[in-house]
This record gives C-alpha cells, structure tokens and sequence, in this order.
C-alpha cells in the first residue's frame, strides 16, 4: 500500500472515530465539559498530555483530575489511553496497517511504548491481538438446543 493511502486510511478511521465519541453531558461542571473537549479533539496527538490539557484549556486547579474521573468514569490519562488503544484495536481489524504506523498515528511516541500499553489493555501484543482476529472465524453450529457459535480456525 502507498504510504501516501496508508495515511488517508488512518485519517479516515480516526476521524470516523471521533465523530462518534459521546459529547460532553451538559450537567457536568464546564472544567470538566472544556477539558473533555479538549482531549477528544487532540486525542491522538503524541503532545497530549494531562498537564498540556490543563495549560491550554486554562485550568490550574489540581483537582481536575478527580472532578473529571468522578463524571467520566475514570482518569484523565486512563481515558485517553483508553480511547487511542480502542482506535488501534480497531485499526488492527479492519486494516492491514502495519502497527508501528498504527502506533505513531495514535500519539504513542514509539512502537515500544504503545506496546506495552496495548499488553496491559488488551492482554496481548498487538502482533498477538491481529493474528488471532484474522485467523479465528465463528461458524454458527446447530445442535440439539438450537445454534451455538464455535470458534474455527484454519486448521479446524
């Protein structure tokens, strides 16, 4: 694939995935609601940061952080690598990019450290992760008690 149509791809799938983060809830505090915002639109930018987020958002109080994590559902910084490792799983099922370009793309400085945040999220390398979405396929199996789904891999 063309570098150049390797790039557009990862485009598309991140901005698609933008488009369908949820929207900040209108009762939260409006620090919450502007940082919120802040992190979906530079979500996948390597410079994102908790304390870039509050610098430029013009947040300077501390707890920000737990405000956030008590309307959202979780840290800042665990939001974030949350939403770019979703981004890469997905990426990984549905495109045949190679994942050190998944992982720049993403905002992860380097293969290596999107690797080991991909290991802890996932349970698996990335490498991992891919060659088992390709090589597993569900077949739907009638038995006595209706249809089952078995996992058949290749070999099977």
């Amino acid at each position: 694939m063309l570098i150049a149509g390797v790039i557009m791809l990862i485009e598309d799938e991140i901005k698609t995935y933008q488009r369908n983060l949820p929207l900040p809830e209108p009762a939260w505090p409006g620090d919450v609601q502007t940082m919120f915002a802040y992190v979906h639109k530079h979500l996948f930018e390597e410079e994102l940061s908790v304390e870039a987020a509050k610098r430029h958002c013009g947040i300077r109080d501390n707890n920000i952080s737990s405000r956030f994590a008590y309307y959202v559902g979780c840290g800042i910084k665990k939001y974030i690598n949350a939403h770019r490792l979703k981004a890469a799983k997905r990426l990984m099922q549905h495109t045949d990019v190679k994942i050190f370009e998944i992982a720049l793309a993403l905002g992860y400085s380097s293969q290596g450290a999107f690797t080991m945040a991909f290991q802890r999220y996932q349970g698996c390398c990335p490498t991992a992760f891919r060659a088992m979405q390709k090589n597993v396929k569900i077949k739907m199996k009638k038995n006595v008690n209706g249809f089952v789904k078995q996992k058949m891999t290749p070999d099977s």
